[in-house]
């Protein structure tokens, strides 16, 4: 991410001196992705900020979309989920008016995890199978479709496509813009269906990512800390302290960033492996991560999260 920092600000700072504003809207847009990815929550706010400027400024609808997608982003980092809902759709109107090819599959995947954690995914589950079956070439979809099936507890058919995704070595998955993004939700997958024999491959391919956010491509939405979803890994092959470490670790970086419905996850999936590990102390350190998921969980509407604490 450093790295992709750096070139993305001499690519704005280049755009700025010789005046070129659409390649310095270019460049912000990556700053943004990579600053998610980091989680640099002020720096972040700042560059959306400068972003819309540019956009407003240009009066371009590819770069009124961008806008629009990274507030609606930010909106459903926080939990304001009906803002969330406001920009996608505004964020996809200026899309399809700038005829623009990623607007429908950045509007889809908004939807998706806004809806996850509404726990209403259920209703999207037609079209992301029809999504799954229109871009066989984008694995990811299938990872999400998974990813449905799990959080509607429809473990039969989340078996079935999660060994579809898997099928062959986990080596061979392509290092692309998504892998990290699949891998989480394999990850996620993989701890719902108790699959301790790819799990430690999992593992090794998250841990290299260890300290960033899983972020959709173009800073379209965050799914939360990597840490949490090796915390889930490590639970799966019962390595409780790794997992209470991870746990920790994604803790830290969900409240830095503010992410307060990924905070809620983590604590309730950290809940979880500490009553699965059942050590003398792990109930009292357990109770009070679950009644914090709760608390946000009904505020915010997060009905499946409600409903699994509840479990």
């Amino acid at each position: 991410p450093g790295r992709q920092i750096a070139i993305a600000t001499e690519m704005v700072q280049a755009a700025e001196q010789a005046g070129d504003l659409e390649l310095a809207a270019e460049g912000r847009g990556w700053r943004v992705h990579t600053l998610l990815e980091i989680g640099d929550l002020t720096s972040l706010d700042a560059e959306i900020e400068a972003h819309a400027r540019l956009a407003r400024e240009l009066r371009e609808p590819v770069y009124l979309w961008l806008s629009s997608m990274f507030r609606a982003m930010r909106a459903l980092l926080v939990g304001a989920f009906a803002d969330c809902e406001r920009l996608a759709q505004q964020a996809f109107e200026l899309g399809q008016r700038a005829q623009n090819p990623n607007a429908m599959q950045a509007f889809a995947a908004q939807m998706f995890f806004l809806r996850r954690e509404q726990g209403r995914l259920g209703e999207l589950r037609e079209t992301l199978e029809a999504m799954a079956r229109q871009y066989p070439s984008m694995p990811t979809w299938r990872a999400g479709l998974v990813d449905l099936y799990c959080e509607e507890r429809l473990f039969h058919e989340a078996r079935r496509e999660y060994e579809r995704v898997v099928f062959g070595s986990l080596g061979d998955l392509p290092r692309d813009s998504t892998a990290i993004l699949r891998v989480a939700l394999l990850a996620r997958a993989c701890a719902a269906l108790g699959d301790s024999a790819r799990a430690p491959r999992l593992y090794e391919m998250l841990l290299r990512c260890a300290d960033r956010n899983v972020v959709v491509t173009g800073g379209t939405a965050s799914l939360g800390a990597v840490s949490g979803y090796l915390g889930l890994l490590a639970r799966t092959m019962e390595r409780w302290d790794e997992a209470a470490r991870h746990f920790d670790e994604a803790l830290a970086l969900d409240g830095r960033l503010g992410a307060i419905p990924s905070l809620a996850r983590t604590q309730c999936d950290y809940a979880e492996m500490l009553l699965a590990r059942g050590r003398g102390e792990d109930r009292a350190r357990a109770e009070p991560l679950l009644e914090q998921a709760l608390t946000t969980a009904a505020r915010l509407g997060m009905c499946a999260l409600v409903e699994r604490v509840g479990r």
